[in-house]
């Protein structure tokens, strides 16, 4: 069994190693009873310049935290590692040359056509004819080989000479685990979870409470113990159950907002790791206000540009959580956790295997894992997939998600 020290003694180390430091955070009172623990992550890109990734992870216990924190930067790591654009085997080419296992780069980046149309919309247009850059996968269902766009893949990708951007990349679908198939298990329920997320939060529709005391008895150890919780079930018409957490209480500076989602065949194994989430989010919130407490999100949210900035704005303003959130999310039927799902939705996608030789030698497997039916959660506000076909034609909430 791989151990919180195996992983310290083989990858972290602030001269040489993939995790440059790590560290636990403090919890207040008013926390959940759970440890948090922070990393540094080496810098593996040249787009990054000096800066250095982060990654968190929590758990009951200090090693559940730290096993969690370090796979979460080794995947980060992995995903921002590519070899150059001119390495051998390098393959660079449109779709139309490709052929049929290169996936169609237009079902990804689904913004819309009024999106497109303003001056400072920063993307191209993906056709057959675009040439990108391309990397070597499987079909999530066959078995057979893909290629998929790099700009999918890799997080952040830095586009070959000649390449237009298409997207600005997202970390849905990445997992580390230890084996191939959990990790690509893992990256694909956690695309299903973005995905309902994105359409919860972008229809603005109130979901299904679960019940209180059914809360209580499956995650209430995991929780803030005087936050005030409501748990929803957005499971959509994949049919794998998911569950969002929302937390509010109050911190040093005020109100905080925290939030937590997962899916899992089982609800209550989802449930629980939801509501760990939700803890975990409410630390990082926290930290965040701390470190700049003067920020406010501008009227047409055009600074809410990266996750921290969702996460941390219901909390900057108790006037806009009410009209943004609580107004609408809870207006919902109160249900029990059902076991037995409906699924009217199939859909494809490919699996990239991203382990890096040091990962493998430690047990570990990193998947990417992209799925073009199901839409993505977006970090930048104005950069929303509103032209995704699963939104329909309804006017869309325009209030930002909460998601971290």
């Amino acid at each position: 069994m791989l151990t919180a020290r195996d992983l310290f003694e083989g990858l972290v180390g602030r001269r040489t190693g993939i995790i440059r430091d790590l560290a636990l955070a403090e919890t207040i009172d008013g926390d959940a009873p759970l440890v948090h623990a922070g990393v540094e992550i080496a810098n593996a890109h040249p787009s990054l310049g000096g800066e250095h990734l982060r990654a968190g992870g929590a758990g009951l216990t200090r090693d559940d935290a730290i096993v969690s924190a370090i796979c979460e930067g080794v995947e980060r790591y992995a995903a921002s590692s590519h070899p150059p654009h001119d390495h051998l085997g390098a393959i660079f080419g449109c779709r139309r040359s490709l052929g049929a296992r290169a996936l169609d780069p237009a079902s990804f980046a689904r913004f819309s056509d009024r999106q497109r149309a303003l001056p400072s919309f920063p993307f191209a247009r993906a056709t057959d004819d675009t040439h990108l850059r391309w990397v070597e996968g499987v079909d999530l269902a066959t078995g057979e080989p893909r290629l998929v766009p790099a700009f999918a893949v890799h997080l952040p990708y830095l586009p070959a000479r000649g390449e237009p951007a298409i997207d600005g990349g997202i970390s849905t679908g990445l997992a580390c685990a230890r084996s191939a198939p959990e990790a690509i298990a893992r990256a694909t329920r956690e695309i299903i979870e973005r995905d309902a997320l994105a359409l919860l939060f972008l229809r603005g529709e109130p979901p299904a409470r679960v019940d209180a005391r059914e809360v209580d008895a499956i995650a209430r150890d995991l929780l803030p113990p005087r936050d005030r919780v409501s748990v929803f079930d957005v499971t959509t018409d994949v049919g794998v159950p998911v569950i969002f957490v929302l937390c509010v209480g109050e911190g040093p500076r005020g109100q905080l907002v925290s939030v937590g989602a997962a899916c899992d065949p089982d609800p209550e194994r989802a449930l629980r790791k939801a509501a760990m989430e939700a803890s975990q989010d409410r630390v990082y919130v926290r930290l965040l206000v701390e470190d700049d407490p003067a920020w406010k999100p501008h009227a047409d949210f055009s600074n809410v540009v990266d996750f921290s900035r969702h996460a941390r704005l219901y909390s900057a303003d108790p006037v806009l959580a009410r009209r943004g959130l609580f107004d609408w999310i809870d207006r919902g039927p109160t249900v029990t956790l059902a076991r037995s799902r409906a699924k009217t939705l199939t859909f494809g996608g490919a699996a990239v295997d991203l382990t890096p030789p040091w990962a493998a030698a430690l047990g570990l497997h990193v998947a990417r894992v992209v799925v073009p039916e199901l839409v993505p959660l977006h970090g930048n506000h104005l950069l929303r997939y509103e032209g995704h076909p699963r939104l329909g034609a309804s006017p869309l909430w325009p209030y930002p998600h909460p998601m971290p």
